[in-house]
């Protein structure tokens, strides 16, 4: 049971332990998207329809037909990642050996949808992955296995982390699989300390309008975090992604918000930032250079809105 590309690594692995086989899918439906608004599987859709495994992409499974088709496969082991549904009692409790979920933080930091985001957005030194028992709660089950550290700096982008994460998730499932498949029996989990836990929420639309008024090094994780969805400025009426960016040293008195050269040096709290790549609406990403090219005026003193 997954939806995105972080699931794909994982379901890729599964597939190849021998004695394993995986006779279904779950994955999110299929949403609209681009100007034509086509319908797009989830990245999981796609790549178990490419090797011929059935998936199945309910909005719920809060309902007896879904529990009952599931329980037709007579699973020993279901296996999460990611993927976006809340799975009840009725579910849980039909594999022999348990639910089992690649969660890519280390647990209790972190519970909940956005994990990755919010461990750059934070400062975080660290990430890592835990594999858990999912029980009835978001992400509170018994921790089978964790990860070592994996490091992030003030360069760490979202698709980094993310793809560290994947891997490592990935190999430690496979792990718990075959020590299942060695023992015959589930595996032992150590319980989680819940007043340590701290909560990933979704982030939303509103998150990715950057805001000035916070320090330098807030600003570029924020966009560092936020790369792969976009976090933006306005300028001039328009709304302008900024994919890329760093701390540079600037003299000058001015006020947050302040683009304090014709260079789009940008004023923050407590010293200033330079995007490195921006994305105009309706366009594609071009660097510093080709975005001022293209606006053909010098923007010193502008105030961004």
């Amino acid at each position: 049971m997954g939806s995105p590309e972080f699931a794909v690594k994982a379901l890729e692995k599964i597939i190849s332990i021998k004695g394993v086989t995986i006779p279904a899918v779950f994955s999110q439906p299929a949403k609209p998207k681009g100007r034509g608004m086509q319908l797009i599987d989830t990245p999981v859709t796609s790549f178990a329809k490419s090797k011929n495994i059935e998936v199945f992409t309910p909005k719920t499974l809060r309902n007896e037909e879904q529990v009952e088709i599931i329980k037709s496969f007579e699973p020993d082991l279901i296996i999460v990642a990611a993927y976006g549904l809340i799975l009840p009692k009725t579910v849980l409790d039909i594999p022999k050996y348990g639910v089992i979920n690649i969660h890519a933080s280390i647990l209790p930091r972190w519970r909940g949808a956005a994990p990755i985001h919010h461990a750059i957005l934070a400062g975080d030194e660290y990430s890592g992955v835990t594999i858990m028992q999912m029980d009835e709660g978001l992400d509170t089950g018994g921790m089978i296995k964790i990860s070592e550290h994996v490091p992030i700096t003030d360069k760490t982008k979202l698709k980094d982390l993310h793809d560290s994460l994947a891997e490592i998730g990935s190999k430690l499932m496979v792990e718990v699989i075959e020590d299942i498949i060695r023992t015959g029996k589930a595996q032992a989990f150590e319980k989680q300390d819940d007043s340590l836990a701290t909560y990933a929420h979704k982030i939303s639309k509103d998150q990715l309008k950057l805001d000035f008024n916070q320090s330098a090094k807030d600003i570029i994780r924020k966009i560092n975090a936020l790369s792969e969805l976009g976090s933006y400025i306005t300028l001039k009426g328009e709304n302008v992604k900024i994919l890329d960016a760093e701390i540079v040293e600037f003299e000058g008195d001015f006020e947050p918000k302040v683009i304090a050269s014709k260079d789009l040096i940008i004023k923050t709290l407590d010293g200033f930032i330079q995007p490195n790549i921006l994305q105009k609406p309706g366009k594609g990403a071009v660097s510093r250079k080709d975005f001022l090219n293209g606006i053909r005026e010098d923007l010193t003193g502008t105030i961004l809105e």
